[in-house]
């Protein structure tokens, strides 16, 4: 009886085959999880890189807001520090001032209205009988120590007030300012042929600002440029 002992391995190319392929594919899996993994935890540097990089530019943000706040609250207290003392600078008083000013007056002129600007001039408006009135008070102010210098910008005939104001001149010297006429009653006519007009000049005046406060000897009583 014959006995066939084949001694050759049995060759297995399908069980192989698959070993091979599942290892392959394990292998792709741990590469592509390896390669997620990085990737996430890249991301994630990234974000906190970022997050750092905001939270810095926040500090430095609040560091510059809080200085350019101190900045200009600093610049606003001198600017209201460098206003006072600018006004009180500009600031003369009034009562003083104007008695002055009505002392230069001719008997018969007065003062219609005044405006104190912030450039520290006096704008004065007065009414005279004449044009040499007009200019002898130029005259006294130019001269006068707590001024220091007044110009007259205009002068202008007041034809409206001439009536008015001639009126009471002539009721109280009728022989000096207007011709009379008897009529047939023998009461007295007057004639306004003779009214002369007023004249209203307007002046700037810059006042000597130290002689005034020391000559008045009080500046609270006061009006600053408007």
């Amino acid at each position: 009886m014959l006995v066939e002992i084949n001694l050759l391995p049995k060759n297995e190319p399908k069980k192989f085959g698959f070993i091979l392929v599942f290892s392959l594919i394990i292998l792709l899996a741990m590469l592509t999880a390896t390669f997620y993994i990085w990737q996430i935890h890249l991301t994630k540097t990234n974000i906190q890189s970022t997050e750092n990089q905001i939270s810095l530019i926040q500090k430095v943000t609040d560091n510059q807001s809080k200085q350019a706040s101190a900045a200009v609250s600093t610049n606003s207290v001198d600017q209201l520090k460098n206003g006072i003392k600018v006004m009180n600078n500009l600031r003369i008083p009034t009562i003083p001032v104007m008695r002055h000013l009505t002392s230069l007056l001719p008997q018969r002129g007065f003062i219609q209205s005044f405006q104190y600007a912030d450039t520290g001039t006096l704008t004065l408006t007065v009414q005279f009988d004449s044009e040499s009135e007009a200019a002898n008070y130029l005259d006294w102010l130019n001269h006068s120590k707590w001024i220091e210098d007044a110009i007259l910008t205009s002068l202008n005939a007041n034809s409206n007030d001439a009536t008015a104001s001639g009126a009471t001149t002539v009721n109280s010297s009728l022989d000096n300012n207007m011709n009379s006429t008897a009529n047939t009653n023998g009461t007295v006519t007057k004639s306004n042929s003779n009214l002369m007009p007023r004249y209203v000049g307007q002046f700037d005046i810059k006042f000597n600002k130290e002689f005034v406060k020391k000559k008045s000897g009080s500046s609270d009583e006061g009006v600053t440029g408007q």
